[in-house]
């Protein structure tokens, strides 16, 4: 199972350019911008063209150049470190998932910065909206990082109490964050909770980050319960809405939306991304029976 979570810059609806002409020639670039850029080409017969391409985050400013310059998702190592800088936002990733600086720093294109640590999966109770008990029931632990992909690290063995990775993807428009599930994770009535009242939830702390400019609404669950959900614009960039989906399923699968809480306590900011228990309840056992036909596979390969 799944969570994603996307950190999005602000800029424009994605759309793909017209296809160049196979006898196109002289093509070029005759006007940039952060998200668009115009083309201009003459045909075989010497008709002139131009089509305008849009896209967020198509390219990124380049000081040495001065001016600007196509955008890439590629991740680089450089002295040991991950790190995307060829996109309109740079991101650092932390040595180990829970590197003191954060797993995740990133340098807006505003220039501040947004700094974020994963905590683990908490179940609380809520009743009539208002939380209850509340336990960790897997947090993470010091897993390395791994540039797995061109534009893709992952902290494998990422969390205690369960089986499960953590992995980031860049894009020239965005970072996402998946947290993949991939065994069993305990019961609420393990620690007398009533599952029928228990969020399960991602905690990440938030170690710094601009005042983000939050519009609440809700979201209204199948049984009738209604979760907060909390949409977070920092100016350049916003925190689009998540979801939690069986992985590797066939397409259509149902996918489950996170709510978002953006909470501050005691010194201390949280992004705080939730999902009602029963509702991820078929997809853990989903993960569970996967978990077990691989030992089967394993023991037969004996």
């Amino acid at each position: 199972m799944k969570y994603v979570r996307r950190l999005l810059l602000i800029g424009i609806s994605s759309s793909l350019p017209s296809g160049l002409c196979a006898q196109a020639i002289n093509t070029r670039v005759t006007e940039w911008g952060p998200h668009h850029r115009v083309i201009e080409y003459v045909d075989s017969d010497g008709t002139t063209n131009r089509f305008t391409q849009l896209q967020t985050g198509l390219n990124r400013w380049s000081e040495t150049d001065n001016q600007f310059i196509p955008a890439s998702d590629e991740v680089e190592s450089v002295n040991g470190v991950a790190m995307a800088r060829k996109t309109q936002y740079q991101v650092i990733f932390g040595k180990t998932l829970d590197a003191p600086d954060g797993a995740v720093d990133c340098l807006m294109p505003d220039g501040r910065r947004w700094r974020v640590r994963p905590k683990g999966i908490a179940y609380t109770e809520f009743q009539g909206g208002q939380p209850g008990k509340s336990v960790f029931v897997a947090e993470i632990k010091s897993s390395p990082v791994d540039v797995t992909g061109r534009s893709e690290v992952s902290y494998p063995d990422a969390l205690s109490g369960a089986a499960g990775s953590i992995s980031y993807r860049v894009s020239i428009s965005g970072l996402e964050q998946d947290l993949r599930v991939d065994g069993p994770l305990a019961k609420p009535s393990d620690f007398q909770m009533n599952e029928a009242l228990v969020r399960a939830e991602v905690w990440n702390e938030i170690l710094e980050s601009p005042p983000p400019e939050k519009r609440t609404s809700t979201i209204t669950r199948p049984d009738g319960s209604v979760d907060r959900d909390d949409e977070l614009n920092f100016g350049t960039m916003l925190l689009a809405s998540g979801s939690a989906f069986l992985a590797d399923a066939a397409g259509n699968q149902k996918s489950v939306r996170v709510a978002r809480q953006w909470q501050e306590t005691e010194g201390q900011v949280w992004l705080i991304e939730s999902a009602p228990y029963s509702e991820l309840k078929p997809l853990l056992a989903a993960v569970q029976g996967k978990a077990q036909a691989r030992q089967i596979d394993r023991e037969n390969l004996e």
